[in-house]
């Protein structure tokens, strides 16, 4: 009993955490003041050299390279002073490489300080590295511009795929470079932008800008039929420029696919017999865009959608002529046309009474298709009038005017609309 007890004894004499007679202990404790010795020594050396550095001026920099030589953004910053000084900064950012080499930035300013000096192959090569380890898109661009200096332009192109493979936000700089080597829309298309119809949206918008109008017309036809919804409204934008550039048949192409496969809250006209005018019923509250319906802001006059119908207050001080409200009609054949509009038009309870001066106009361009005035009435009335378009795929507009009739004072009242159609007359000649 008395032996196992002292086993016991010296068994936890030899493990006691707290180190009494236990040879290494002192060692371990140390060990560890000397590893917090070196840290507090790395520390304060590295805050030493930051505080050269942070003057940025030559000695200072030079002092946190004597106390951080390992340190690629001394190096760095020790040649662009050089640089600006108007010396030869190669060797030091040499010097940055070295002590970083996967660092993208130096690489690729180095490789522009080898193509100043013409040192081009070098250059190459350094940025080719640069795309190896990092396969983001600054190097992509870097070597894209690079091929744009020197070419060829085979290599040219394949960096500007692989930039626009990796890039974001705004792409316009990359279109105007690929532009101003090749400005063909249809081989942009098919070699530079295919395949992601989020890059072929902004190169939409650019060609629109550039004014290829039926490349742009072309793209946006396919884009209809292969967009997801949040991408519409761009589409929509779109239509908008194709329009305003008269192409026409396109621009409704795409609008028709779009409502075809529901992205758009229309019903597009259908048949040989139906309005040729996109919600004319009003069941869709106008949203200003495309082909639907747009309201022209003017003082006294208020416009509000309400289900199924459109209502437009005049409080008496609009302006003595102005526009009301307009859409764009695409007619896609040469024919005679009918406009009928269901409205209630009603004095206001207060002021006098006065000719409304309201019309419905048809118009393209200067030409003015069909007009007919509205009459004053507190019941639902049916009013209609007939108009050749006159060519094949016209685009016309149909407008809402006021204009104050002489002799009477301005208008007061309010203008429900129910209905209002363009409709083909199938057998009239």
């Amino acid at each position: 009993m008395a032996g196992e007890q002292q086993q016991r004894s010296a068994y936890e004499g030899r493990f006691d955490l707290r180190g009494r007679g236990a040879p290494w202990s002192w060692t371990l404790r140390l060990l560890v003041v000397l590893v917090l010795a070196v840290a507090a020594w790395r520390a304060a050396r590295l805050g030493l050299a930051d505080r050269a550095r942070s003057r940025n001026t030559m000695s200072g920099v030079v002092r946190a390279l004597e106390l951080e030589p390992g340190n690629a953004e001394y190096w760095w910053a020790l040649a662009r002073l050089h640089r600006f000084k108007g010396a030869d900064p190669t060797r030091l950012l040499q010097r940055a490489v070295a002590a970083n080499p996967r660092e993208v930035r130096l690489r690729i300013e180095l490789a522009q300080q080898y193509e100043i000096v013409g040192r081009l192959e070098e250059a190459r090569a350094e940025l080719e590295f640069a795309a190896q380890v990092n396969r983001k898109f600054l190097p992509r661009w870097a070597l894209m511009n690079f091929h744009y200096r020197h070419g060829p332009d085979q290599q040219f192109w394949k960096w500007a795929r692989a930039a626009l493979e990796t890039s974001y936000g705004d792409r316009w700089p990359l279109f105007e470079l690929c532009w101003s080597v090749q400005p063909d829309p249809e081989f942009l298309v098919k070699s530079v932008v295919s395949g992601d119809p989020g890059l072929q949206l902004q190169f939409a918008r650019f060609l629109l800008h550039k004014g290829a109008t039926q490349a742009v017309g072309q793209l946006v036809r396919e884009l209809a039929q292969s967009i997801r919804k949040p991408d519409a409204e761009v589409v929509e934008e779109l239509i908008d420029g194709l329009i305003q550039a008269g192409e026409a048949q396109a621009a409704w192409a795409a609008w028709s696919t779009l409502c075809e496969r529901q992205l758009l809250p229309y019903v597009c006209p259908k048949g040989p017999e139906g309005p040729v005018n996109v919600n004319p019923d009003f069941h869709v509250a106008p949203r200003q865009r495309g082909f639907d319906w747009r309201a022209s802001p003017s003082v006294g006059v208020f416009v509000r959608a309400t289900p199924n119908r459109l209502k437009i207050e005049l409080d008496g001080r609009q302006p003595e002529h102005c526009l009301l409200l307009w859409q764009w009609v695409f007619m896609p054949r040469a024919a005679r046309y009918r406009l009928v509009s269901r409205y209630q038009l009603r004095h206001a309870p207060f002021g006098p009474e006065s000719e409304p001066g309201l019309r419905w106009r048809v118009t393209r361009g200067a030409e003015q298709l069909g007009s007919v005035g509205l009459r004053l009435s507190g019941e639902v009335t049916l009013l209609e009038t007939f108009f050749r378009s006159g060519e094949e795929c016209t685009l016309a507009r149909l407008e809402l005017w006021y204009q104050r009739p002489l002799g009477s004072p301005r208008f007061a009242g309010e203008l429900t609309l129910l209905a209002v159609e363009i409709q083909p007359l199938v057998n009239a000649r």
